[in-house]
C-alpha cells in the first residue's frame, strides 16, 4: 500500500515504526516526515518550516518543493496506487537529481500532503563519493531537467509564494565550470547558455556579493572555455 526509500548507507530511526503506525490511519496521497543529517561529525534536525502538522493543502506541498524541501524520496512516503496508476520512474538518464524529479512527477497527482513531526531517518553527507560532492559536466545537462520540472509545478497551480532556488545552482554550475569547463565542446556551452535554466539561474539578483561575481565568471568560463 505504501512505498518507502532509502539510501546503503543512511539509517531509519526508531521513530519511523511510529510514522508507519500513524500514516496507516490516514487518508492522504503524500506522507512526510524530518529527518537528520549527520555532516563533519555534526548532527542537525530538519524542518518542514512551511507545513503545520497534519494534512496540508496542495500548494503547501508546491511551495515545500519549490523551494527544495521535497526534492529527496527518503524522507517521504508514497501511495503505490499513484506510483502505479501514473507509471511514475526515476529517469535513467540522470546523472543525479533523479529524486526531485521523481518528486515533481509524483506531486502533480497529489491534492494533499500530511506532515507528521517526527524523526524517521538519518542522512550521512559526509560520503566523498556523492553527487552532492561531485562537479560533473554532465550534471548540467540534470540541471536543466529538473528545472523543466519545477516549471511544470509552477505553472500548474496559481498564487504559489515560492520561486527557483537560483541560489543553490548558482554555486553548483560556477563549481561544475570552474573545475571540468574544458571538457565542454563549443556546441556544448552554446546549447547551454541557451536553456531556461541557465536565463533563470543568470537573470536573477543575489543577495550576496558573491554570487554576483560568480555570474560573471560562469559566463567568461562558456565563453573561453
Amino acid at each position: 500500500k505504501f512505498i518507502g526509500f532509502m539510501d546503503a548507507d543512511d539509517e531509519v530511526t526508531e521513530e519511523y515504526s511510529d510514522i508507519i503506525n500513524i500514516l496507516k490511519n490516514v487518508n492522504s496521497d503524500f506522507y512526510v516526515f524530518e529527518h537528520y543529517t549527520l555532516s563533519n561529525e555534526k548532527l542537525r534536525r530538519s524542518t518542514r518550516v512551511l507545513m503545520e502538522q497534519g494534512k496540508n493543502e496542495k500548494r503547501i506541498l508546491y511551495n515545500n518543493f519549490l523551494t527544495g524541501s521535497s526534492c529527496s524520496v527518503w524522507n517521504n512516503v508514497y501511495r503505490t496506487e499513484i506510483i502505479r496508476k501514473y507509471n511514475i520512474c526515476f529517469p535513467c538518464e540522470m546523472s543525479m537529481g533523479e529524486d526531485c524529479v521523481f518528486n515533481a512527477r509524483y506531486i502533480r497527482h497529489c491534492e494533499n500532503v500530511y506532515y507528521i513531526p517526527k524523526v524517521g531517518y538519518k542522512y550521512y553527507e559526509d560520503n566523498g563519493g556523492s553527487a552532492s560532492n561531485s562537479v560533473k559536466i554532465s550534471y548540467l545537462k540534470d540541471f536543466v531537467i529538473i528545472y523543466e520540472n519545477y516549471i511544470q509545478i509552477y505553472n500548474s497551480y496559481d498564487n504559489l509564494e515560492f520561486s527557483f532556488y537560483s541560489g543553490y545552482y548558482i554555486d553548483k554550475v560556477y563549481l561544475i565550470l570552474k573545475n571540468s569547463r574544458t571538457k565542454m565542446s563549443k556546441e556544448e556551452r552554446r546549447a547551454f547558455k541557451e536553456t531556461d535554466f541557465y536565463h533563470e539561474i543568470m537573470n536573477h539578483r543575489y543577495k550576496y556579493w558573491a554570487r554576483e561575481i560568480r555570474k560573471w565568471l560562469i559566463k567568461w568560463y562558456l565563453c573561453v572555455g
